[in-house]
């Protein structure tokens, strides 16, 4: 039977799907587009704070299973995908605007600024500081 894509799943589920046969085609589909309405709703509020279990409720999946789908699929769980989207934020604020590091820090979602600051300083190689004077050179 000829397998067919729906338009609307991405192509990199398209091609983990293909790879995953444990299931059938079809609820392999389901998965992944629940999976991505979850990914959607973590970038939609990362600037708030966010459960594991209200976002596996919203890929309807129980959070264990939630978060074990949601790392085979992006490579990174639940929790590593919203501080990358929170880093990601804070850089662009920090470039395009003139708010102060703590102002950024909790617009994006974070709850302190010296945790803010450390893990940024541990991905970007550089403080929040740092990073702004050297991107507006």
């Amino acid at each position: 039977m000829f397998e067919r894509w729906p338009e609307d799943l991405p192509e990199l589920a398209q091609r983990h799907v293909d790879n995953s046969s444990r299931s059938r085609f079809s609820t392999r589909v389901e998965i992944y587009r629940r999976l991505y309405r979850a990914r959607d709703y973590i970038d939609s509020c990362s600037d708030r704070k966010l459960l594991l279990k209200d976002m596996a409720a919203i890929a309807g999946l129980s959070p264990h299973h939630f978060l074990r789908l949601f790392k085979q699929a992006f490579q990174a769980t639940p929790r590593q995908y919203l501080i990358h989207r929170r880093l990601a934020r804070a850089q662009e604020l920090l470039r395009n605007t003139d708010l102060e590091v703590s102002q950024i820090c909790f617009e994006v979602g974070f709850e302190s600024a010296s945790s803010f600051s450390t893990l940024f300083r541990r991905r970007l190689g550089a403080s929040p500081l740092q990073f702004r004077q050297t991107v507006r050179r």
